[in-house]
């Protein structure tokens, strides 16, 4: 999520978790994690799958530092 404000395009931005109520198949509601990027400077915010987010994280390896 390092990319700059779609709006305006500033990098300066905060990350908040926010939790919705999300229908399933049929009747059954559950709880769906999603992460809200909002910019500094002008408020825009993007909504991203929190599921779908962390299991990017996880498939990229972390560069491993050289000595």
């Amino acid at each position: 999520m390092d990319i700059k404000c779609l709006k305006c395009g500033s990098s300066k931005y905060y990350v908040k978790t926010a939790i919705f109520p999300q229908k399933d198949s049929g009747l059954k509601i559950h709880l769906g994690a999603y992460y809200l990027k909002v910019c500094i400077e002008c408020g825009f915010t993007e909504i991203y799958e929190a599921a779908i987010v962390d299991k990017e994280k996880e498939e990229k390896p972390e560069p491993v530092p050289e000595y």
